[in-house]
């Protein structure tokens, strides 16, 4: 059950520790029982924690303090300003199951990798058509419906697979073209571990009041209702479309994320700020070579007459600029946050570094979480040297690379330090290995 979500789960043990002690037990064991599940509960509370740990050092914090209402809402907050505010996050999922690409997904990767093929190394495509919604438009994918997703995949993809097993194509290519169904997949034979895909934006909002944003304040009004003083709704993102979308639209009538709580704060005055955050991923440029950026993103809005925008701003930038970095989107982390296997590190990343020709291998770098994984048994050398394309021992295979340990092994070199590099915030460590040169205990005299 040990995967990341939108941030590594270094960065959230690291705001558990900031919080313990500052929060009553039960509502720490809570937070920690619900993060070790692997379920939907579990982006919720990341995000009620991330909250958290963001006005803890604020002002005064009381989690779930009964209200004269009967009530107990998320959060009692007194600060430079004090609000009561409830906490809700919004996900696409009612879209997701009409439009299953991640169960699709799921079930290729579970099918072809007990074929003998290596984890990851997919790219699926798929088709999409448009029908009339209401007074607009909605994209639906070109997919079978969820339920028959498993049964597609054995009986249409995985045969063709199987077939161009023995063959010499890389990558094996499936492409399935009629009218309900349009899918293309391609499979390499050796894969770094990672997989791609591409589909159509199925779950862009196309009404202010008809979307799950929207739906996900609504559900929060009930709570603040009657309430004294101010009240606000901290709205996270569990992958929706709605907070992808930039808070400015192209145009008058694009139904954006600022929008959608512009309308609901008009319909719902007893409201008077909605605080939506949400990861947005910077867009590569072509040829762009650097690491992808992810960084926060939020959205404020507040009732026409509030009278205290600018303490609150300074507040929520507080809560925004504590969050930890960001290691995936929220649409990737809603999917790792359901996976009970344990999500690759630097897996496949081993490189070395040559000390001449006296001296051979000067340096190797390799996944400590990979390391570790061999050494316990949990995969073989085969399955180490496939994740990091080495040949294998006697063979001079085109593409692939020299194990960088049978090297130093054949030129009489031994470890001389090893030292580990911190790869925080992912939640893996460089191991580095120096070699020194050839040792008479190893290798000839010279």
């Amino acid at each position: 059950m040990l995967t990341f979500m939108i941030f590594s789960r270094r960065s959230l043990q690291s705001c558990l520790d900031d919080i313990r002690g500052k929060v009553d037990d039960a509502v720490l064991k809570t937070l920690i029982a619900k993060l070790n599940r692997a379920n939907e509960q579990r982006l919720p509370a990341m995000w009620e924690l991330l909250v958290i740990r963001g006005l803890i050092d604020q002002g005064d914090l009381t989690i779930e303090e009964k209200q004269p209402t009967g009530r107990e809402p998320d959060l009692s907050f007194a600060g430079d300003i004090s609000f009561v505010a409830d906490i809700t996050t919004v996900s696409d999922k009612g879209r997701d199951e009409v439009n299953p690409y991640d169960e699709l997904s799921q079930q290729i990767e579970k099918q072809k990798t007990k074929l003998g093929l290596p984890i990851g190394g997919v790219d699926i495509r798929v088709g999409h058509y448009r029908e009339r919604a209401g007074r607009g438009q909605r994209t639906n994918l070109k997919l079978p419906r969820r339920g028959k997703i498993a049964n597609f995949v054995a009986k249409r993809i995985i045969p063709e697979v199987k077939r161009q097993i023995p063959l010499t194509n890389d990558p094996i290519l499936v492409e399935i073209n009629e009218p309900d169904v349009e899918v293309t997949v391609s499979i390499k034979r050796h894969s770094d571990g990672y997989s791609s895909g591409g589909f159509a934006a199925y779950s862009s909002p196309q009404s202010l009041d008809r979307n799950p944003l929207y739906n996900a304040l609504k559900s929060k009004y009930d709570q603040l209702r009657n309430i004294n003083g101010y009240t606000g709704i901290i709205v996270c993102d569990s992958d929706t479309e709605c907070l992808r979308k930039p808070s400015i639209g192209t145009g008058y009538s694009e139904v954006t994320g600022a929008r959608i709580i512009e309308h609901f704060l008009n319909q719902n005055s007893s409201i008077d700020f909605v605080l939506a955050i949400t990861i947005h991923e910077e867009r590569r440029m072509p040829l762009q070579f650097d690491p992808v950026e992810r960084r926060p993103y939020a959205v404020l809005r507040v009732q026409k007459d509030f009278a205290e925008t600018q303490a609150l701003e300074d507040v929520c930038t507080g809560i925004v600029g504590s969050l930890p970095t960001a290691i995936c989107t929220p649409l990737n982390g809603a999917r790792r946050a359901l996976e009970q296997i344990p999500q690759l590190g630097f897996h496949g990343g081993c490189s070395m570094s040559s000390g001449g020709t006296a001296l051979g291998i000067a340096k190797v770098k390799i996944s400590a979480r990979e390391w570790m994984d061999l050494m316990s048994g949990k995969i073989t050398f085969e399955r180490l040297s496939e994740m990091n394309d080495w040949a294998a021992p006697g063979s001079n295979e085109p593409g692939k690379k020299p194990n960088p340990f049978l090297l130093a092994n054949s030129r009489g070199q031994l470890p001389v330090s090893i030292n580990v590099i911190s790869g925080v915030p992912k939640d893996d460590d460089w191991i580095e290995i120096e070699f020194g040169p050839p040792d008479a205990a190893v290798s000839k005299f010279h």
